[in-house]
């Protein structure tokens, strides 16, 4: 097969005219399958940067590379060697036959030069690659090495058989020279430019190509149509217009572009298409010259578009990978959150956030604002930590306002103290500003690092004489520079030194570090001021007094450069000391060790973990798991207390488990053959002690009958403990979700209390597991009582695997009333606009003037403001200048009006009207107020206002989320909301005493705030991420994660282009807290959040009660616009 397709190639290019261009190709492109960072791309080997032009050169296959310029080459990653075949492709930028290669070695390393590799090459553009075969079957001879290590290069010439239309190369590597990359300097190619002169469109070798075939007919998804166009040797015909048509089929697909498109260079041209239709369309390409219509047809299918439901919370999932990590604060799991139907169909377009719900909660989530689903329905999170623990992570699909189940668990596993185990080499070349001593002598370890650990490391010293040698005049600091030029980019968070001391002013005081990439150069005077008066990029103070080597390690700083400048300063600053400086100075990397090195460490000498040191049967390893001592060969027995047959308890001792991740299990047998988990038993951990923990065990009493009974103990590692990951509950139910599937432990009722909070328990009867294990409803003997909070606690709950979910309180949660029959009960919350200003008598021109209520009910005026009859507000329409107004009985309001800004303001409770705020004014709550009460003609409708001036989500309704992910204090004003709505429907029949004994449900949510959250930028951008986070919250505080809210933009003066619907982020033209209250309503489709943007509703104060700018110049028209746009929203989702 590879003798025929290179057959074809030469007889087609034999048929060409061929011209002679040059004989050095420089490709256009190169790319590479590794690099190893962005100096060392392999884009350096054909961009000639690392050439040298001589000046007597004719060619620049004369040219010398530099060994200076060695970042100036390509270098892999060390996995190309030992992990895979390396691929290096070159786009000639034409077509060439192809003879010669022109190669610069890698001097750096010479070992890491290439030595034998296969090539394929592309006659296409890159399409498509012959099959490779070795550059030796094809007569190239290997590549040697040029020169000699850290010196330039010379061009090595190779020939090898001619390779004909080649348009792109691939060389394989298989083998270098021994090192552990590969690399090369420079590369050229040698041949010549084939010129191939197409002939006219044969429309039986051009083809139309379709993929995919088949795609959804939702006039989004799209099919490819390429159109090649050939002659009749089947070269590509570039240049040619071609137009593309629906020539068959029952729909009528887009096609982009409907005009003509002109083929590339390969002959190509290519369209899409989509759909609205279902059904097979077939398209016809035409080639313009001669209107040829090519032969072969392109056919795409657009099926029916599947109907995607809600958001289901039992088929989405939540998945972490990897499950375990370091707790570093770097070192990321990534958490997937994937949102389906009930069907298992993807949810694109949801928003989602994710919470750190149980664990120690110290995880931070990146990104920390809301996420949106992609066609997969997918959003992702990366997640890390400093703390050590497992935590829990929950995924909120925001739009559908419901949690997924399933949760992700992540353990972040203690990081122990970095040590120094690597010291990089020695410095290519170094530089001093000292007048003194032999620098070589810092990094010559011949005979310093002979004597670590001793004091007499005497020979080999660099010192320079005392005065302030660096030249910097920025200070009096007795000083020197020392540059480093490593040769290459290194990376170092350490060092070792060693003190030349003679006295103690002899010794350094302190380093402080530079990097650059760029070579500072000789002058030692304009580096010191150019760098010295700038914050050092890194600094160590060093110990003081003896010829020791000392590790030191730069505090959470890992510097990367090539050039490493450092002032060393003196511990003395009198210029008649003695001559300081030290005896060896290499620069080096940490790694982090395990906690068995960690523990052994305070065992000088101690061996492996599988060694027995002390000889008392038990390993090292063994004794580290259980807070022994592994040199004490009586210390063999970790049982602190013995058992105690009457009470059964005893106690064990063990390392903290937050270092070993081990679980520890009790076992029990009546007759020393059969082993039993004792799941029941209860364990109380005291307060470590040096790492060393004391657990308190009490077994199941009813094993303290058995006539015979033998307990061990027994040190697994299962990996992450399972844990409650949320619950929540109802009636006669409560629901628990677990991290992970659990054992038929957590189906047993006789495992759960539910006890309330200052009353007595609850009796649970029964528990049901679901069938995937990670979830259980609780089946109750009594109803929760409403308005109370409840804690549930677990015992002898274990995972499949026998890991035990650890006893005690494990969540709390409070009920709320839910009568379907009951009082519709609405909160409206805001600040100052949501308070009220909105006039209904006075205005700028007296009473009834422009702008009140009392003009809009006018029958003059009442016609030109379509959006509402406002004459139907008055007891008698008929007398608009002197009528009362109405108020409805069944619409009843309750707050404290928050005018002030004081959370506790006077009660207003009473039925709803036009003057309830100051007594003259009104809020939002009456639109709102008469919209709800025309939904719900037959029944009590209650709003609770929390409302207050001046108020920020930032800061004073700050929610629980934003605190845990973002820092900052829980907000009064977010606590008074539940207190405020617990105060009056905990005392209804008091408050409303037309109430008396009435039930009620908590239907909805509405928002009107964000003015005082504007300024400055960083709390305004802020707004995005608090505001899910404050709906989220308020939902689960009411025990609702589908409660329908509501949002009315901040508005006001925010005058710019409107667009309808609104464009996505960044919704040019609104205020940053608009744009995210506009932006958390999601996608257009049936959600239970829906914002309403209010800017429209801006009257000018021409036409207003008030000229202030804000409050919406008190105009009553927009107050009741903005409080109806909230109702119709409101009713909008309650209609779904």
């Amino acid at each position: 097969m590879k003798t025929r397709n290179l057959f074809a190639v030469m007889a087609i290019i034999a048929s060409c005219t061929l011209t002679a261009t040059g004989d050095v190709i420089t490709p256009t492109s190169a790319t590479s399958s590794t690099n190893v960072d962005v100096n060392r791309v392999i884009s350096k080997a054909i961009d000639g940067s690392g050439l040298v032009d001589q000046s007597d050169a004719s060619s620049e296959l004369d040219d010398t590379h530099v060994y200076g310029s060695g970042y100036n080459v390509w270098l892999s990653n060390a996995s190309a060697v030992s992990g895979g075949t390396e691929e290096l492709t070159f786009d000639l930028g034409g077509t060439y036959n192809i003879d010669t290669v022109y190669h610069w070695p890698y001097t750096r390393d010479n070992n890491r030069n290439l030595l034998t590799f296969d090539i394929s090459y592309s006659t296409d553009g890159g399409t498509t690659f012959s099959t490779p075969v070795s550059a030796a079957s094809l007569g190239m001879a290997n590549w040697g090495i040029q020169g000699n290590d850290r010196s330039d290069s010379v061009v090595e010439t190779r020939t090898f058989s001619t390779l004909s239309g080649v348009t792109d190369i691939r060389f394989s590597n298989l083998q270098n020279h021994g090192g552990s990359y590969f690399a090369l300097g420079e590369i050229r190619f040698g041949g010549q430019e084939v010129v191939v002169e197409a002939g006219p469109v044969d429309v039986g070798k051009s083809t139309v190509v379709a993929s995919p075939t088949q795609v959804l007919a939702d006039g989004t998804a799209t099919s490819t149509i390429t159109v090649t166009l050939k002659d009749a040797n089947g070269i590509a015909v570039s240049g040619e217009g071609v137009t593309l048509a629906n020539t068959s089929g029952s729909g009528d697909p887009d096609i982009i572009p409907e005009s003509a498109q002109t083929t590339n260079s390969g002959g190509v041209a290519t369209f899409t298409v989509s759909s609205n239709t279902e059904g097979t369309e077939v398209f016809t390409a035409t080639a313009s010259t001669d209107s040829k219509t090519i032969t072969q047809t392109a056919s795409v299918e657009f099926t029916a578009v599947p109907v995607v439901g809600p958001v289901n919370i039992d088929t989405s999932t939540v998945v972490a990978s990897p499950l375990s990590v370091p707790a570093n604060g770097s070192t990321t799991s990534t958490i997937t959150v994937t949102l389906k139907d009930t069907n298992g169909l993807a949810v694109a377009g949801e928003a989602v956030t994710l919470d750190n719900t149980a664990g120690p909660k110290a995880a931070a989530i990146t990104p920390i604002d809301v996420q949106s689903t992609d066609l997969n329905g997918q959003a992702t999170f990366t997640v890390t930590s400093n703390t050590a623990g497992t935590e829990v992570f929950t995924a909120n699909a925001l739009d559908a306002g419901v949690t997924v189940k399933q949760t992700a668990s992540v353990t972040f596993t203690e990081v122990a103290a970095n040590q120094l185990v690597t010291l990089l080499d020695a410095p290519l070349a170094a530089s001093t500003s000292a007048t003194g001593g032999t620098l070589e002598n810092l990094y010559n370890t011949s005979m310093s690092l002979e004597y670590i650990g001793t004091d007499t490391n005497t020979g080999n010293s660099f010192r320079w004489t005392p005065k302030d040698s660096d030249g910097y005049t920025g200070d009096s600091v007795q000083s020197q520079t020392v540059i480093y030029d490593m040769g290459e980019i290194i990376t170092f968070d350490g060092f070792i030194h060693a003190q030349a001391h003679e006295s103690d002013y002899s010794s350094i005081g302190s380093i402080d570090f530079w990097v650059s990439n760029t070579d500072p150069g000789s002058d030692i005077t304009a580096i010191a001021n150019t760098y010295f008066g700038t914050t050092p990029h890194a600094s160590k103070a060093l110990d003081r007094g003896d010829r020791l080597i000392r590790e030191y390690i730069l505090d959470g700083a890992k510097l990367t450069g090539r050039y490493v400048i450092m002032r060393w300063r003196c511990f003395e600053q009198d210029t008649d000391l003695g001559s300081p400086g030290g005896y060896t100075f290499h620069l080096g990397q940490t790694a982090s060790v395990g906690d068995y090195d960690t523990w052994s460490g305070s065992y000088p000498g101690l061996g492996a973990p599988s060694d027995d040191d002390d000889l008392d049967g038990l390993s090292n390893e063994e004794e580290r798991l259980l807070g022994l001592d592994p040199n004490d060969p009586g210390s063999i027995n970790p049982f602190a207390d013995g058992f105690d047959a009457s009470a059964g308890t005893f106690s064990y001792t063990r390392r903290t488990q937050a270092l070993t991740g081990m679980t520890y299990k009790i076992w029990y047998s009546t007759d020393l053959i059969d082993w039993f988990w004792e799941s029941g038993a209860n364990e109380s951990v005291g307060e470590p002690v040096a790492n060393i923990e004391t657990v308190g065990v009490t077994i199941d009493p009813d094993l303290l009958d058995e006539p015979r009974l033998f307990l061990k103990l027994s040190v697994e590692d299962l990996g992450p403990a399972p844990v409650i990951s949320s619950l929540w509950g109802a009636n006669t139910t409560v629901t628990v979700n677990y991290s992970e599937a659990m054992g038929s432990s957590a189906g047993d009722p006789a495992n759960y209390t539910v006890q309330e909070d200052g009353g007595g328990s609850v009796t649970v009867t029964g528990a049901t597991l679901s069938g995937d294990g990670r979830s259980v409803t609780l089946t109750l003997g009594s109803a929760l009582s409403i308005g109370s909070s409840f804690t549930v606690t677990t015992n002898r709950i274990a995972n499949g695997a026998g890991q035990p979910l650890g006893n005690g309180t494990v969540g709390q949660f409070q009920t709320w009333d839910d009568d379907e029959n009951g009082i519709k009960v609405f909160i409206l919350a805001g600040q100052s606009n949501m308070v009220g200003y909105g006039h209904t008598e006075t205005g700028q021109t007296g009473d009834g003037g422009i702008g009140t209520l009392r003009y809009f009910a006018q029958p003059d005026n009442d016609e030109n403001y379509p959006e509402y009859d406002y004459s139907s507000l008055l007891v008698d329409p008929s007398q608009p200048t002197t009528s009362a107004w109405k108020t409805r009985p069944k619409v009843k309001l309750w707050w404290k009006n928050g005018a002030s800004g004081e959370l506790d303001g006077p009660i207003y409770s009473g039925n709803l009207g036009p003057l309830t705020s100051n007594g003259q004014w009104f809020g939002p709550e009456y639109g709102f107020g008469q919209v709800i009460g025309d939904f719900y003609p037959d029944d009590d409708i209650l709003i609770i206002k929390t409302a207050w001036g001046g108020h920020k989500l930032a800061e004073d309704f700050r929610p629980p989320s934003a605190v845990a992910a973002r820092g900052g204090e829980v907000g009064a004003s977010y606590l008074e909301m539940f207190d405020d709505a617990r105060q009056v429907l905990n005392n209804l029949g008091s408050e409303f005493p037309e109430w008396a004994g009435r039930r009620y449900q908590i239907v909805g949510v509405a928002w009107h705030q964000g003015t005082s959250d504007k300024s400055p930028i960083e709390r305004a951008t802020e707004y995005k991420y608090n505001l899910p986070d404050f709906i989220s919250d308020v939902r689960a505080e009411f025990g609702k994660p589908n409660l329908p809210f509501v949002i009315a933009t901040t508005g006001m003066s925010d005058v710019g282009p409107k667009e309808d619907p609104p464009l996505d982020p960044p919704y040019v033209g609104y205020h940053p807290v608009e744009r995210a209250q506009l932006w958390v309503e999601g996608i257009p489709r049936p959600s239970n959040v829906l914002t309403d943007d209010t800017r429209g509703y801006w009257e000018e104060a021409e036409v207003s009660p008030r000229s202030q700018g804000f409050h919406w110049n008190g105009n009553a028209r927009s107050y009741f616009r903005v409080g109806k746009g909230l109702g119709d929203k409101m009713v909008n989702l309650l209609s779904q």
